[in-house]
């Protein structure tokens, strides 16, 4: 029997304005929406075709994880995604994994079976590169690693996690793919996964 009403609805995986979120992070990505534009509610509900009360959340929502700011006259606008930004979101990034890792490392010497987890988030990624979408690979590569964050069962690193992969998103993949093929990055990921199996916490230190 279930337990009296707290006054709480069940949970949705996606809500619409979750919805909104992504397709203007996978905007911002790919360079169709730059950095320093000013968006505006209207216009974005016109174009994804939806009311403007999903793209007002979806607003609100990305503007408390700092990926929009407020605009010097009116509303809003994208941040200015520089290297400042790059560099100061790689050292926090490399903080969080290394905690990350620690606690995975830990968790498959006790429980080898939770590495299929980890592999079923890499075939989301060999089949990303397989069919060739810049923006599926970039998604599977935050799955992979939201995997790492689930298996570490850390609330903490991933509540962190959670404030910044956006940001990774948005600031990393065009570096990435200026230095890497797709298929080093399925490699790279690999092995990865393969030095935590082993139980080297200290992995990602040494890329």
């Amino acid at each position: 029997m279930r337990e009296p009403s707290k006054g709480l609805t069940p949970a949705t995986r996606t809500t619409l304005a979750h919805h909104v979120c992504e397709q203007i992070v996978d905007a911002i990505a790919i360079g169709a929406i730059t950095s320093g534009q000013r968006l505006t509610e209207s216009e974005l509900a016109q174009e994804l075709e939806v009311s403007r009360v999903p793209v007002r959340e979806a607003m609100s929502s990305l503007r408390s994880q700092g990926i929009l700011v407020d605009a010097p006259q009116r509303g809003l606008q994208v941040a200015q995604f520089d290297q400042t930004w790059a560099d100061t979101l790689y050292h926090v990034r490399l903080a969080l994994e290394t905690s990350c890792a620690e606690l995975v490392a830990a968790k498959l010497r006790d429980r080898p079976e939770c590495a299929d987890h980890i592999e079923a988030a890499l075939d989301g990624l060999r089949s990303a590169v397989r069919l060739g979408s810049p923006g599926d690979m970039n998604r599977a590569d935050i799955a992979f690693h939201d995997a790492l964050y689930r298996l570490a069962a850390s609330p903490l690193l991933g509540a962190m996690w959670e404030g910044i992969a956006r940001h990774v998103l948005i600031v990393f993949p065009p570096q990435i793919a200026s230095v890497m093929a797709p298929d080093d990055m399925v490699a790279e990921h690999q092995a990865y996964f393969e030095e935590l199996l082993a139980g080297d916490s200290n992995a990602l230190r040494k890329k």
